[in-house]
């Protein structure tokens, strides 16, 4: 198999787990972009609705919904920015990380049971393949970023890449 090949199967195969384990989660209370949108806003904190909404890779006014409608739901809160007042910021409430943390695993059980019914010598295996895959993430996003730096941006979540030279 080569690179291009093994990429295309390890990605294929991420999407294809994150899949199943929403499809077996028999409970969901978000929608997948509110879902998606929390967990982004949980895990940064406090972040810019215009840095959520490239993240997410939509529109700003469809951020814009999806935050309000979990903003209702008593989930996160939006407050101006004091650093720049046309700014607004997202954070998350203690329901909203409760909500997340239940639903993460209600999710996260079903591979973890699957996971300790493989053999030793498996596990030890995909511990390495996990920590592998972490490395790739993280060069990944190194990379993404340094290109960012140099004005090149390139944001294959949108399928374009954009040059600034």
């Amino acid at each position: 198999m080569d690179n291009d090949e093994l990429a295309a199967t390890l990605a294929l195969g991420a999407v294809k787990l994150i899949r199943t384990l929403r499809a077996i989660d028999r409970s969901p209370r978000l929608s997948g972009p509110q879902a998606s949108a929390l967990g982004v806003v949980i895990f940064a904190n406090r972040i810019r609705m215009s840095q959520l909404a490239e993240l997410e890779a939509v529109s700003r006014p469809a951020i814009t919904k999806t935050v309000a409608q979990l903003e209702a739901l008593g989930l996160v809160v939006r407050e101006a920015d004091q650093e720049d007042g046309r700014a607004t910021l997202v954070s998350s409430t203690p329901k909203g990380r409760q909500l997340f943390q239940e639903g993460h695993l209600r999710r996260i059980a079903p591979l973890a049971a699957a996971i300790g019914e493989l053999s030793p010598r498996d596990r030890k295996a995909l511990a390495k393949v996990v920590r592998i895959f972490e490395g790739l993430s993280h060069s990944i996003g190194r990379a993404d970023a340094d290109a960012v730096d140099r004005g090149q941006v390139a944001l294959p979540h949108r399928r374009k890449s954009y040059s600034h030279s």
